[in-house]
């Protein structure tokens, strides 16, 4: 009888740590999940229903996985989230939401773009044209520093891919922010 309450004394004390790390985890990478919904769906609301969506989701699928590998899991989860934002919302969208244009961004002449705000809101603007996957990629790569391996795990692509559409988003910034080159 004894055994037995060690026993689930010893699995209560080993949920609690692992929901603690779990907690911490979320803690480090909510701003970060956060940014990257907001840069990839327009609409704030949706970004912050995303991001929580994926937390719950992890917290349910993914408690049980190594703590080492949560980083690019969590990245994964978050970005098929996005794109599944993006395929509903496409099959909901009325005639009349496109002919308004209200997925486009607005657009605004590089030479009139001379502060910091307006060079964010540029990036912005061309992080948003660049293809999904490049943006995915450099996102992950650039912005939040994972490995081309961790990157590559999380997008459920191969390394070359990686390479690949990082540098093709590279060249793609570069030429929307040529205008703020010194």
């Amino acid at each position: 009888m004894m055994g037995l309450v060690d026993t689930s004394c010893d699995i209560q004390t080993r949920e609690q740590s692992v929901q603690q790390r779990l907690d911490g985890f979320f803690r480090e990478v909510q701003g970060a999940a956060l940014k990257i919904a907001h840069l990839s769906v327009p609409c704030g609301d949706a970004a912050a229903d995303i991001v929580q969506d994926v937390m719950i989701s992890f917290h349910r699928r993914y408690a049980s996985k190594p703590s080492s590998q949560w980083r690019a899991l969590f990245y994964r989860c978050l970005h098929n989230r996005i794109a599944d934002h993006f395929r509903r919302r496409r099959s909901r969208m009325s005639l009349l939401d496109r002919l308004r244009g209200e997925d486009e961004a607005p657009r605004e002449s590089p030479e009139r773009a001379s502060t910091i705000d307006e060079f964010g809101d540029a990036l912005d603007r061309a992080l948003h044209e660049l293809p999904e996957r490049q943006r995915q990629v450099f996102l992950l790569r650039a912005w939040q520093g994972l490995s081309v391996e961790e990157t590559a795990l999380a997008l459920s692509i191969s390394g070359g891919s990686v390479k690949t559409h990082l540098y093709r988003a590279n060249e793609k910034l570069r030429d929307a922010l040529q205008e703020f080159a010194p």
